[in-house]
């Protein structure tokens, strides 16, 4: 159980758009608005539990944490490789990316449900989902304090940090 809280607490970057968004401002000049279209769609990248769900049954929960790893690396590595200048973007395609990286987090969190489901007794499943979904919640705290304790002198590293992290412990817990 603790390795699934692990997870989920940092699988939250959904938001933490909040601590990066900044820097789409600052190096590509986008406005509010423009900001307002990246998250949305990525944000909807959340939606698709019902699809994760089947992707569990048929899978395993092994494999979906890693195919989940593997598009919140993808997703985030190209809005750092953006916020760099080192590619050519534009708010729709950055919102493309978020929403994969979005559909990664979406992965972790729905396998960590399902594990505690699937783990627990009949009476204490509400209370290990609980436990799961609030770890979830609290991710924008835990990824934030990382930010502000390691990454204020270069936040745009913090980016490219959760795109290497997220992965990496979804590895480690399995």
């Amino acid at each position: 159980m603790s390795g699934l809280c692990l997870l989920v607490s940092l699988a939250g970057s959904t938001y933490a758009f909040g601590i990066f968004a900044p820097l789409l401002t600052k190096h590509l000049g986008y406005t509010q608005k423009s900001l307002d279209i990246i998250a949305s769609v990525g944000n909807s990248g959340l939606y698709v539990s019902l699809l994760v769900g089947f992707a569990v049954d048929m899978y395993g929960v092994h494999s979906v944490v890693r195919f989940g790893g593997a598009l919140v690396f993808v997703g985030l590595t190209y809005i750092w490789l953006s916020i760099q200048q080192l590619i050519p973007t534009n708010p729709i395609l950055l919102g493309l990316f978020y929403f994969v990286a979005q559909t990664g987090s979406c992965c972790h969190i729905s396998t960590a449900v399902t594990a505690a489901v699937r783990i627990f007794p009949a009476q204490g499943k509400g209370t290990a989902i609980g436990l799961v979904k609030g770890y979830f919640g609290l991710s924008t705290a835990v990824l934030a304090n990382l930010s502000i304790g390691y990454f204020t002198t270069s936040p745009s590293m913090f980016v490219l940090f959760i795109a290497i992290l997220i992965p990496i412990t979804g590895e480690r817990i399995q």
